[in-house]
């Protein structure tokens, strides 16, 4: 995982949120998605392998015990839609 983003992020134009993407559409049940304002919001300033890698502890230990059991969205988009609706809207806003 960590070669893998540290690979996509090194791409211009993807970078850290982009690779978080794609890695999420590969395998939309196991990668989280994140951007800056997420990163901010839990202490994340590099947004390197390693924090990418650290953030998915985190959340798997706030998420553990939940029962998903949606047919229209994982449980990693259902916490990225989330975290846009909590962090990354209220980062924007004027």
């Amino acid at each position: 995982m960590k070669q893998v983003y540290s690979r996509l992020s090194a791409v211009k134009g993807v970078e850290y949120t982009g690779g978080s993407k794609v890695m999420h559409l590969l395998n939309p049940k196991l990668f989280l998605i994140w951007d800056t304002a997420m990163r901010e919001h839990y202490g994340y300033s590099d947004a390197t392998a390693n924090e990418y890698l650290e953030y998915h502890k985190l959340l798997q230990k706030r998420v553990r015990g939940v029962k998903w059991h949606s047919e229209s969205k994982t449980l990693p988009k259902a916490i990225d839609e989330y975290h846009y609706y909590t962090i990354t809207s209220e980062h924007e806003l004027p």
